[in-house]
């Protein structure tokens, strides 16, 4: 499965994506992991490729009925897991973990690139 992990740090105010491209194979699922310094609950957000609005996938672990089958939200301690259950070319676009915590709003976000099983074929 293709995982990514996201660093949020509310000590220092830092915000850290490592790595910040997830290559992602269509019709396989895909994990986006989240980790915070603090205990808060995060919201998922989604930006399409090419779209102008965003889209929320969960908050405080709760998926919309909307998007409930092809999206999971997860959290165990202060790692927030979303996970795509089946990845299509419609996924491509940016992933952001929010994180709130009183006065202060941490963020990080990872861009997913979705390919197709003959993409990843090397030619000989």
């Amino acid at each position: 499965m293709n995982m990514i992990n996201v660093c949020a740090d509310f000590a220092y105010g830092m915000v850290e994506v490592h790595p910040e491209i997830l290559n992602a194979t269509y019709g396989k699922p895909a994990e986006i992991n989240c980790t915070a310094t603090s205990e808060h609950d995060v919201e998922w957000e989604f930006m399409r490729e090419g779209a102008s609005s965003k889209l929320t996938i969960c908050t405080e672990s709760v998926v919309p009925d909307e998007v409930a089958n092809e999206y999971t939200c997860n959290k165990v301690g202060r790692t927030h897991t979303l996970t795509i259950a089946n990845v299509g070319f419609d996924d491509a676009g940016k992933y952001t973990c929010i994180e709130s915590g009183g006065r202060s709003t941490n963020s990080s976000s990872a861009r997913l690139v979705v390919s197709s099983k003959c993409d990843l074929c090397s030619i000989t």
